[in-house]
């Protein structure tokens, strides 16, 4: 005879980066989705989140400060939002460029053994990982509008200053084989 114990734990499903667009050139938004919404508060006041910034390789991973005042919870997400001027505080250069891995401790042990990844890439409206000619055509065909996609600098319009910031990246590009889940 033996008896088996099952115990339901909270589980983080999925991470919703820049309210689903697929542009990586400005990110203000990351939400993480659980699979209950028991918890989360915890998981923000006693510090089980962590947010680790690598360069384009993955490598030299630093850890940097998730916003105090813009960090929420809503339902079943916690949702971090950088302020208006995006991850890296300057929506007009690569200074939020990177490769990103948000910890989740959810045992309360002390590691952060949930993670998921994603990335910054100033530039690259395209979402692929690389700023190239389609992030130009894309960029140039947006000009005029407030296509959120195309935007470069995240300030609600697409007009010339995102096609000369995104004509200087040009080339910048993600390690083939970096996954990110969004």
């Amino acid at each position: 005879t033996f008896t088996i114990t099952v115990t339901n734990v909270m589980e983080l499903d999925a991470i919703d980066v820049q309210n689903g667009q697929t542009q990586r050139s400005f990110v203000q938004h990351l939400d993480l989705v659980f699979d209950s919404d028991m918890g989360l508060l915890d998981l923000i006041n006693n510090g089980h989140l962590q947010l680790r910034k690598f360069d384009f390789n993955g490598e030299n991973g630093v850890v940097i400060p998730l916003p105090g005042g813009g960090t929420s919870v809503s339902p079943n997400q916690i949702n971090v939002d950088f302020g208006a001027l995006g991850i890296g505080g300057n929506r007009n250069t690569n200074a939020g460029d990177g490769y990103y891995e948000i910890g989740v401790d959810m045992d309360n042990n002390g590691s952060f053994e949930t993670t998921r990844n994603f990335f910054r890439l100033f530039g690259d409206v395209t979402g692929d990982g690389m700023v190239n000619s389609a992030d130009k055509i894309q960029v140039l065909q947006a000009n005029g509008t407030t296509s959120a996609e195309s935007d470069v600098n995240g300030d609600g319009v697409v007009n010339v200053l995102d096609t000369a910031l995104m004509s200087r990246a040009i080339g910048k590009k993600i390690k083939n084989g970096l996954f990110w889940d969004d």
